[in-house]
C-alpha cells in the first residue's frame, strides 16, 4: 500500500517498524520538502479497508 501525504514533512527521523502482525514494514519517503510517501508492506493473504472519519479528522487503514 502506497500512501502519498501532501503539504507534509518529517521533522526528525522515524525508528523503523517491520514485523507488526499484519505488516512487514513501514517505510517512509520524502518526495520533496514539502511531500512524503509511505510505503506498507503486508503480510500475505490480508485485506485491507481504507477510509476517512471526521471529528476528529483521520485516515484509518484497517488491516485484517
Amino acid at each position: 500500500v502506497y500512501i502519498d501525504f501532501f503539504n507534509t514533512t518529517l521533522k526528525s527521523s522515524i525508528p523503523a517498524i517491520s514485523q507488526v502482525k499484519f505488516v512487514k514494514s513501514v517505510d517512509f519517503f520524502t518526495i520533496d520538502k514539502n511531500n512524503l510517501s509511505v510505503e506498507l508492506n503486508l503480510s500475505n493473504n490480508v485485506s485491507y479497508d481504507i477510509f476517512y472519519l471526521t471529528n476528529p479528522g483521520r485516515l484509518v487503514i484497517d488491516i485484517q
